[in-house]
This record gives C-alpha cells, sequence and structure tokens, in this order.
C-alpha cells in the first residue's frame, strides 16, 4: 500500500506504510510545520491508481477500534487473575494440592526404600566375605575371637548356613529379632524416618493447572 498526505490539498508526501505516515505527522504537529485539520490522508495500492478509502475517519475508526481491543484485553486478564485467586483458595484445590503433594512423598519414600535396600544388600555380601574369612579364623585357631561388631550377625549366618537356608531375606528375619533397638547400622531406618516426617510437615511445592 502507498499512502499520500496532502496539507491544504497540495501534496505533501507518499509513504509505504502507516507508521511511517504517522510519525511524519506527528513530528510535523510538534514542530507546528502544520495543524491536523488541514491534512489529508489517501491510500492506493502500490504499483496502480486504485484508491482505497482512507481518511481521517477511516483513521480514528482503525484507532478507536483499536484502543477497544485493548481495553477488551485488560478486562479478560483482570476477570481471568481473578478466577485465578478464587481458584488457589478454593477448597478442591487445596485438596487436589495435598493429593499431589502425598503423592510425590510416597514416590520420595519408596526410592529411599530401595536405595536402603541395595545397601543392605552390598552390606550383606560384604557379611558373607567376613563370616567366611573368620570361619576359616576359627578353623585354623579355635580361641580366635569374632570381633565385637560382628558377633550378633556371626551366629545367625553360621546357623542358617549349616540348615542350608542361608539368604538375605533369612539372615534379615533372623537378625531383626536380635539386634539392638538403638544399635545404628545400615540396617535400619530409624533416623532416616524421624527426619523424613520432620521434612514433611514443612514440605512445599508447586505445580501447574490448567483451566
Amino acid at each position: 500500500m502507498a499512502f499520500v498526505l496532502y496539507l491544504n490539498n497540495n501534496l505533501l508526501g507518499i509513504f509505504d506504510n502507516e507508521n511511517a505516515l504517522n510519525t511524519f505527522i506527528k513530528g510535523g504537529i510538534q514542530n507546528n510545520f502544520f495543524k491536523e485539520e488541514n491534512l489529508r490522508r489517501e491510500q492506493y495500492i502500490m504499483n496502480s491508481c486504485c484508491k482505497v478509502g482512507f481518511n481521517k475517519n477511516t483513521h480514528e475508526k482503525i484507532h478507536k477500534i483499536q484502543e477497544e481491543t485493548l481495553q477488551k484485553s485488560k478486562e479478560s486478564n483482570k476477570d481471568k487473575g481473578k478466577k485465578l485467586d478464587e481458584l488457589f483458595n478454593s477448597e478442591s484445590y487445596k485438596k487436589i494440592a495435598q493429593e499431589k503433594i502425598d503423592v510425590v512423598t510416597d514416590i520420595n519414600k519408596i526410592k529411599y526404600d530401595k536405595k536402603l535396600m541395595v545397601e543392605k544388600n552390598k552390606l550383606y555380601n560384604e557379611d558373607i566375605k567376613l563370616f567366611n574369612l573368620f570361619t576359616k579364623e576359627k578353623e585354623k585357631n579355635p580361641n580366635f575371637v569374632i570381633p565385637v561388631l560382628f558377633e550378633l550377625k556371626f551366629p545367625i549366618f553360621d546357623s542358617l548356613t549349616k540348615a542350608n537356608n542361608l539368604s538375605f531375606e533369612t539372615f534379615m528375619e533372623e537378625y531383626e529379632k536380635v539386634k539392638p533397638e538403638n544399635n545404628y547400622d545400615m540396617f535400619t531406618s530409624n533416623n532416616y524416618e524421624k527426619t523424613f516426617e520432620k521434612n514433611n510437615k514443612d514440605f512445599e511445592m508447586e505445580f501447574e493447572l490448567q483451566i
């Protein structure tokens, strides 16, 4: 499109876009080169003599439509923000948020339990090596004394081995019966569970909810 500007019916300029035309007019008025009421605008299709109805009234109508559209957009965003506030404070939203927190908490607990089980298996395999080592030492030396840290586990390993019933599951079952309640080792999750329960009270999480 070509935008043609007239001043008192005299050709003042030709512009290839409306923004350039409006900027020129604004600058001319600011510098007192001319007044708005003395201007006339016309619009033509480029490379033709075809005139498109473009005048001051048309420009004002377009500007008015743009302002109305912007105002409706602002009102729509305000209503949307109000609805979001109402949603976030609703009991249903709080219930969904708590349910998601509970799910994440359960997942984290499962992940920890899995990690703890891997550690227990690793320690169990190391304990088997120690049991075999101490068994050989006792065969060589009847006076050999089992180390204090292993004295509860050794008879369990020995009994299950002689019964041909040694496995991770059977060992853990027997060991749970004799280990001290306050004994800290890799076979107890008490410390973690206490921390887990404490942290769970202050657990916060953000998540998106599509409306």
